[in-house]
C-alpha cells in the first residue's frame, strides 16, 4: 500500500507496479503538493536512501516550502543529502531549527489564511511594485514575464515572500532592488517545471505507432530526421524521445541520421540536461531493459545517459517568444510550457511552430 493525501484526508491505497525502487516519501509529498498547493510544507529528516528528494521538488514547484535536516545532525545522511543535492531545499537546519522555522511560517498570512491571496495582476499599473519586479526580471534576464500567466507568477512570488517573512509586494520589490542575486533566484523559480522520463507513457507509444513511421519515411544519412523539443527542462523528455526513436528504427541496415534540438529558457535546466546524469529516484519511468541499453550506472549515485543517445541531442538556451526558431523540422514537442504562458504569447509561439514545420 501507499499513503497519500487526497481531498484533505490521509488515504491508504494500493501501490501500483513501478520500475526500480518504490519511494514512499516522494509519493506522499507529490500528493501533498497536489492537495495543498502553496500551503504544502515538506520536511526530509534522517534516512538511508534518496527518498523524498523528487517530492520536495514537486512541493517547491507548487509554491510550497521545503526543509532538510543538516547532514552533521543526521544519523543517516542519504535522504537529507540527496534532497539538498537537487537544489530544491529552502532550509537546511538541525531538527530544532526546523521546528522553530515551522512555527514562524505558521503565522504568515499566505499560509495561515483560509482563502488564497492574490498579489499579481494580469496588467500591472506603471510604477507599481509588480511593474518594478517585471522590469528587474527583464533587464536582468531578457525575459518579459508580463506575458506569463498571473496565477503562476502569483504562486512563485508568494513563495519567495514567505521565505523572507514578507507580506507586502512593495517590500519584496525593494528587496529585489537591493539584492540582485534574488532577481536571479526568482527567475529560476518561475521556470521550475516538474518533468520525468516517459511521462504519460501512452503518448510515447503513439509516437512509435503513428508519428515515427511518417517522419522517418524517405530519410537517410543525408536527409536527417529533425526534431525540436521546446521547453526541454532538465532533459528527461528529450532522452525519452531519442530512446523511443532508436527503438523504433531498430536494426535497420542503414539508419537515418537523427538531429534532436532541445531548448529551454533556463540555463540551469539546460546545464543539467547536457550532463545527462540522473539520480536513482529520477529513473522510475525507465524500465530495466532501457536502463541496461541506454544508461550507464554511476556507482552509488545514479545513471548517465549513454553516448549513443547523448550524441543525438543538441541543447541550447532559447526564449520562445523572441529568439529565432529552427526550420525544416519533422516533429515538435512542447509539453508543460504553454500552460504557463498568457494567451497572446501562446499565439505567438504557435505561429513560430507553424513556421518551423
Amino acid at each position: 500500500t501507499k499513503l497519500l493525501l487526497v481531498d484533505g484526508r490521509l488515504r491508504l491505497l494500493p501501490r501500483e507496479k513501478i520500475n526500480g525502487k518504490y519511494m514512499p516519501a516522494d509519493a506522499f509529498f507529490e500528493s501533498l503538493a497536489v492537495d495543498r498547493c502553496n500551503k504544502a510544507i515538506g520536511v526530509v529528516l534522517s534516512g538511508a536512501d534518496g527518498d523524498g528528494a523528487l517530492g520536495l521538488m514537486t512541493i517547491k514547484a507548487a509554491g510550497g516550502v521545503t526543509f532538510a535536516q543538516c547532514e552533521n545532525t543526521a544519523k543517516f545522511e542519504g535522504m537529507p543529502s540527496s534532497a539538498a543535492a537537487t537544489g530544491n531545499v529552502d532550509f537546511i537546519l538541525p531538527p530544532e531549527g526546523i521546528a522553530r522555522e515551522l512555527a514562524n511560517l505558521s503565522h504568515h498570512c499566505f499560509l495561515a489564511g483560509q482563502f488564497p491571496v492574490t498579489i499579481v495582476e494580469a496588467a500591472p499599473e506603471p510604477g507599481s511594485a509588480l511593474a518594478t519586479i517585471f522590469g528587474l526580471l527583464k533587464s536582468s534576464t531578457g525575459v518579459d514575464f508580463s506575458q506569463y500567466k498571473a496565477a503562476t507568477l502569483n504562486r512563485r512570488m508568494q513563495r519567495r515572500m514567505v521565505l523572507y517573512k514578507m507580506e507586502r509586494l512593495e517590500d519584496y520589490a525593494q528587496y529585489l532592488l537591493d539584492h540582485p542575486a534574488e532577481v536571479k533566484a526568482l527567475y529560476e523559480e518561475i521556470l521550475i517545471h516538474v518533468t520525468s522520463f516517459f511521462r504519460d507513457l501512452e503518448a510515447f507509444e503513439r509516437l512509435k505507432e503513428y508519428v515515427f513511421p511518417t517522419i522517418s519515411h524517405n530519410k537517410s544519412a543525408e536527409v536527417p530526421i529533425r526534431i525540436w523539443v521546446a521547453g526541454c527542462s532538465t532533459g528527461e523528455e528529450v532522452y525519452s524521445i531519442a530512446i523511443c526513436l532508436l527503438e523504433f528504427l531498430g536494426d535497420r541496415v542503414i539508419p537515418p541520421q537523427i538531429q534532436i534540438f532541445a531548448t529551454d529558457i533556463s540555463e540551469a535546466a539546460i546545464s543539467k540536461a547536457r550532463s545527462g546524469f540522473y539520480l536513482e529516484n529520477q529513473m522510475l519511468g525507465v524500465s530495466e531493459e532501457r536502463r541496461r541499453r541506454f544508461f550507464i550506472p554511476v556507482e552509488g549515485s545514479g545513471y548517465r545517459i549513454c553516448k549513443v543517445v547523448r550524441e543525438l541531442c543538441v541543447f541550447a538556451r532559447q526564449n520562445l517568444g523572441i529568439d529565432p526558431p529552427f526550420s525544416n523540422l519533422d516533429l515538435i514537442t512542447c509539453r508543460n510550457v504553454m500552460i504557463y504562458l498568457a494567451e497572446r504569447l501562446q499565439q505567438r509561439v504557435v505561429s513560430v511552430f507553424h513556421y518551423s514545420l
